[in-house]
Formats: C-alpha cells, sequence, structure tokens
C-alpha cells in the first residue's frame, strides 16, 4: 500500500507536491533506481518540510473543506497503513510512527548467525537510534 504521506490530496505545499510526483507510479521507479529507496529519506523529508514552509501550496483544499476533515482522513489512511496514530484533543495536530521488526528476541537471534560490522549510535531528540550492519 502506498505511504499516505505521499498522496496528492494530503500536499500542504510545494515539497508534498514534489515527493507526490518523484514516489508517483509514473515516475516513481526511476527515483527508486537512483536512490534505491521508495520512501523519502531524510534528506528527502528536510526538503519537503522547507519547500513546504517556502511555497505553501494548499492542495489539500481542494478534496476537503477543512483541516481537521483533512486529519481524520489522513489518520484513517496512516491507520490502514499500519502506523499508530494519536491524534490531539484539538483535533489540529496528528502524531504518527510506524514501527518494523521491533522485536529484540528476533533481532537477537538473527544476529548470532551473522558477523557484525559496524555500530552507530544516534542521540536525537532524546531517543537513541542505534544501527547495526552485519554481514551475512
Amino acid at each position: 500500500m502506498k505511504n499516505p504521506n505521499l498522496k496528492l490530496k494530503y500536499a500542504r505545499g510545494l515539497g508534498d507536491v514534489v515527493a507526490c510526483f518523484l514516489h508517483s507510479t509514473l515516475i516513481g521507479w526511476l527515483t527508486h533506481l537512483i536512490t534505491g529507496k521508495k520512501e523519502p529519506c531524510k534528506t528527502c523529508s528536510e526538503r519537503i518540510n522547507a519547500l513546504n514552509v517556502l511555497f505553501p501550496i494548499p492542495v489539500w483544499k481542494i478534496f476537503f473543506k477543512n483541516p481537521s476533515q483533512l486529519l481524520m482522513e489522513l489518520s484513517k489512511d496512516l491507520i490502514n497503513a499500519g502506523y499508530e496514530v494519536k491524534l490531539s484533543d484539538d483535533g489540529y495536530t496528528l502524531n504518527s510512527f510506524k514501527q518494523e521488526d521491533a522485536n529484540p528476541q528476533k533481532i537477537k537471534k538473527e544476529t548470532n548467525q551473522k558477523k557484525l560490522i559496524s555500530t552507530n549510535n544516534l542521540k536525537l531528540d532524546g531517543f537513541l537510534i542505534k544501527t547495526e550492519v552485519y554481514k551475512t
């Protein structure tokens, strides 16, 4: 299922429009060939946010009457795509995240059979992100 954040009906600015185009069916294969990724990376996300701030184009207004309706529909799409969603009490803020393969026991079993090549620890906004690269 396509990432709901890459749907044109949820676009808030030029950054979202560009991301929707780059990851569309028409040209998405070329983007995947060049970057090796099907989803926007951290740098792409920063570019998307910057362009949205500089050039706000509320494409979503074509599809929705108000921001509250937009967030309700987006939260439904995110939940269907496997994201965990928290909508604020005021109805104007949405937090979502997707957790993939976070079973530590499964990861330990897999890593026992592989050779550790490198480890990287990154602290970001109070979170510790640990990346380990293994050779099979």
